[in-house]
């Protein structure tokens, strides 16, 4: 074992991959303009079930390809899917959309909104992550079970409670 920076790569250069390079790597795919994917990718969850159920239709993987800049990464920041399926208009309305989610999210949480307290708490993982990676759409799924196991308990409270 060596210290941090010795050897081939080493962990301070994953570091600057990690935390840099998705900037780069975004900027490889919107300077090759790939074409159109139309949905594959934001509405991977809905591809996906349609699958499942029987239907003709791959789902794109979560983990995308490598590109070079010049150390090989994966990491595209959130905006990647958006802009494969539909371009930069969409990833401005994308974005928009979330900002105004986590600002009712945020403004029920100062109420002191016991559910919007909860969801804001764990919908900043997704906030946080972005700089990496789609969080929002791409695991909808996983969303969906999340906030279904937080309203259960905020659910069964108010009927308790009549």
């Amino acid at each position: 074992m060596g210290k941090v920076g010795e050897g081939s790569g080493g962990a301070l250069s994953a570091l600057y991959v990690y935390l840099l390079g998705g900037v780069s790597a975004i900027d490889v795919v919107l300077s090759t303009q790939p074409d159109l994917a139309y949905g594959s990718n934001t509405f991977r969850t809905f591809y996906a079930v349609l699958a499942k159920l029987g239907f003709e239709w791959n789902p794109v993987k979560l983990v995308k390809d490598y590109v070079y800049i010049p150390h090989a990464t994966n990491v595209y920041t959130v905006f990647y899917p958006y802009y494969l399926d539909f371009g930069l208009s969409y990833i401005l309305i994308s974005q928009f959309v979330f900002g105004v989610f986590h600002t009712v999210l945020y403004k029920g949480a100062i109420r002191g909104g016991y559910g919007y307290i909860l969801a804001y708490s764990i919908s900043v993982y997704a906030l946080f992550i972005q700089w990496f990676q789609d969080q929002y759409l791409s695991l909808l799924t996983s969303w969906l079970i999340v906030f279904a196991l937080l309203a259960m308990p905020l659910i069964l409270t108010k009927k308790s409670a009549n």
